[in-house]
């Protein structure tokens, strides 16, 4: 298995995680807070009163875990990709834990980290000390629940378990598609006393559903277009199966028609790569035919000089966007993404191939 975030590239496994730490009771402050049954993932999951009195804070998270506290969480650790969430709803943790330097993390691109610490830039190294020395009383992450082990962040259940003793962790179903989970990122948001009415928060807002708009447009003016994801990491190619991943999920419900790669997928907690891509070699690029190529988190000016990639038709027409499997869960990412998706349809001629 493993605990990265939805990159189908191929990843030493980590350790299985002890089943009981996921089910463990929280103790904080000496208010616990038990294990409720698997709730659904709609929205308005949050409460400031609960059976422990009307002062007490209590959140249920999309594992179906109620965290109950005796006042409202003020010091919030997160991971990557759920801190960029929260920084860019207006509600700045104190601390991010990750796979890389703050400065230098894909996933925190463009958002202002001043007064943001970290506690982790090895993955699933998180820096308990440090969080315990920042008084850090909520942990936020997410999880893909097709995948055995820890939550994304950890490496294997004694790390998360020695988090869960500093602070309880939320977590969020990060394999649903992007605008739910950034939805129930407002929802812990707006719990902690974040307001998503601010003027920056709704213009991002605004603009991904234009841009949602947009794609779907661009992709009804051209339905005989049909496109294919693929990503190429060290001398492969990987051409993405659209709905194991939440972005080309995203693309294909918005309209656009994406190859689905031959086979089913694997098993992910067997197989991660063959779950989300079937992997080929790069004198296989021309396997699947189409008009236009949705290239993952590579410039495509890296793969020139590549005889299969110059090959194809859609390469020769300039008809290449990039995206990233990665998962951005702010509006603003999202938005840029769809937009410049949009634009390449908009211009693609849908008769290529």
């Amino acid at each position: 298995m493993t605990t990265t975030l939805l990159d189908d590239r191929p990843r030493p496994a980590a350790p299985e995680v002890d089943g009981d730490i996921t089910r463990r009771r929280f103790v904080t402050g000496g208010v616990a807070a038990g294990l409720l049954g698997l709730a659904g993932c709609g929205r308005d999951r949050s409460r400031t009163a609960s059976p422990g009195g009307p002062s007490t804070w209590t959140f249920t998270d999309d594992r179906g875990i109620t965290i109950e506290l005796p006042t409202r969480p003020t010091r919030v650790a997160a991971y990557t990709a759920p801190g960029a969430a929260m920084v860019a709803l207006g509600a700045r943790p104190v601390a991010i834990f990750g796979g890389a330097p703050l400065a230098g993390d894909p996933l925190l691109e463009g958002l202002d980290l001043r007064g943001v610490d970290s506690a982790g830039e090895v993955y699933g190294e998180v820096n308990v000390e440090k969080l315990a020395a920042l008084g850090v009383d909520l942990v936020v992450t997410a999880y893909d629940p097709l995948q055995d082990g820890p939550v994304f962040g950890f490496v294997d259940g004694p790390v998360q378990a020695n988090v869960e003793r500093v602070a309880p962790i939320v977590a969020f179903n990060g394999i649903e598609a992007p605008g739910a989970v950034i939805g129930r990122f407002e929802d812990l948001a707006a719990a902690l006393g974040t307001d998503l009415s601010a003027p920056a928060v709704d213009a991002d807002r605004q603009r991904y559903a234009q841009a949602r708009e947009s794609l779907r447009r661009a992709a009804a003016a051209k339905p005989g277009l049909v496109a294919v994801a693929v990503g190429v990491f060290d001398a492969n190619a990987y051409f993405k199966r659209p709905d194991s991943s939440p972005a080309t999920r995203q693309f294909r419900e918005l309209g656009l028609p994406l190859v689905e790669p031959d086979g089913a997928p694997s098993d992910i907690n067997e197989d991660f790569s063959g779950y989300f891509s079937e992997e080929v070699s790069l004198e296989q690029l021309g396997k699947y035919p189409a008009d236009l190529v949705l290239l993952d988190r590579t410039d495509p000016a890296a793969l020139a000089g590549i005889a299969t990639w110059d090959a194809l038709p859609a390469v020769k027409a300039g008809q290449v966007a990039t995206y990233s499997a990665l998962i951005h869960w702010t509006y603003e990412r999202q938005a840029a993404e769809l937009e410049a998706i949009a634009a390449a349809v908009r211009d693609a001629d849908p008769d290529l191939v």
